[in-house]
């Protein structure tokens, strides 16, 4: 069906395990269609979570017009939430086609809360990523292992959101990139490893 939006959103589970067994969670469209509105609209979402493995499944988007005002049309987005998530694996999963960030991990912008820990990408793969396609900002233990890159933008945005206009009372967060492993990845056909972080 076209001009559909097919978005799943895991709130406060703790045990889960999905068998994706191939299967491709898509969604057809982003920014009702128009472009440059920078909404929030991922794919999968995972808020408050506590040891969750995703396994072989991949994460479609409509990969219609990539770049900074389309950040928000994410494949994956963790956190914005307090508690942040712990304890999550994506094994076997691919992320494709996104307008923004591929994979963007968030505390909860504005507070001092909602760090994501000991996250775990591994054997999966990420093709035609719009913008940034790994955005750590708030996780203490991330592993990036054995991944395929392909066709992406920048590799990993690295910054420190106190969002200072109107956000919360822009209090820093005390961590943003701790304790990052990258390791055995290939990057292929206009892919690289380029790391970016806009604050230093």
């Amino acid at each position: 069906v076209s001009n559909t939006l097919t978005t799943l959103r895991i709130n406060k589970a703790n045990g889960l395990t999905i068998n994706g067994d191939g299967a491709t969670l898509r969604q057809s469209v982003y920014e009702g269609g128009q472009c440059g509105n920078n909404q929030v609209q991922p794919v999968l979402t995972l808020t408050s979570d506590t040891n969750i493995s995703v396994n072989d499944l991949t994460i479609d988007a409509p990969g219609n017009c990539g770049g900074a005002y389309n950040e928000g049309d994410y494949g994956i987005l963790l956190g914005q939430a307090t508690p942040g998530n712990t304890n999550i694996t994506f094994n076997g999963v691919t992320v494709e086609n996104t307008d923004g960030d591929g994979f963007a991990i968030y505390p909860q912008l504005g507070t001092c809360c909602g760090i994501n820990s000991n996250i775990t990408f591994e054997n999966g793969a990420f093709t035609n990523i719009g913008y940034h396609t790994i955005t750590p900002e708030g996780v203490n233990g991330l592993t990036i292992s054995s991944n395929r890159f392909k066709d992406d933008g920048n590799f990993m945005d690295m910054e420190v959101d106190n969002n200072l206009d109107g956000n919360g009372d822009g209090t820093p967060t005390g961590a943003a990139q701790w304790n990052i492993t990258v390791k055995n990845n290939m990057f292929t056909d206009g892919s690289a490893l380029s790391i970016s972080s806009i604050q230093g």
